[in-house]
């Protein structure tokens, strides 16, 4: 938590506000940390937090550029996966079950998710473990050589 009120500016000008903000939790037995979303009952205001926060400025940009760049694969991916789902299901008899869906989907590169897709489960959070940026990009635009 901090206490933001205008004559206790450090850093960042407020403008103003005269608040309690949540930045986060800590679990007391652990000493572990937590976002501002571990707190979801919060009646205040709570800080837009970014996993980069703590990076220098200079990086933000590029780091948001990354991070659009992920999002857009994953989105892509998912809206493949979406329609992947869909022309089978589309393709399938009247009244089809688990084994017609599974002689289909097993041929699909997506059938992991086709089948999570099926049982109404969210298969989001896999598509993001396995999207990776560039590994010899730089934040200025450069690549990175052996050279």
């Amino acid at each position: 938590m901090e206490i933001i009120y205008p004559g206790n500016r450090i850093v960042v000008d407020y403008e103003g506000l005269d608040d309690l903000v949540l930045l986060g939790a800590v679990d007391i037995a652990t000493g572990r940390t937590y976002g501002p979303g571990a707190v979801p009952d919060w009646p205040g205001p709570v800080v837009e937090s970014f996993a980069y926060a703590s990076l220098p400025d200079e990086f933000h940009a590029w780091v948001r550029g990354v991070a659009a760049e992920l999002t857009a694969t994953v989105d892509a991916r998912a809206a493949e996966i979406e329609a992947a789902y869909a022309s089978i299901v589309a393709g399938l008899p009247d009244g089809w079950g688990r084994k017609e869906f599974a002689a289909r989907a097993v041929r699909s590169e997506h059938k992991f998710a086709l089948f999570l897709r099926l049982d109404g489960k969210d298969y989001r959070s896999a598509l993001w473990q396995h999207a990776r940026p560039a590994a010899d990009a730089t934040m200025h635009g450069t690549k990175v050589t052996e050279e």
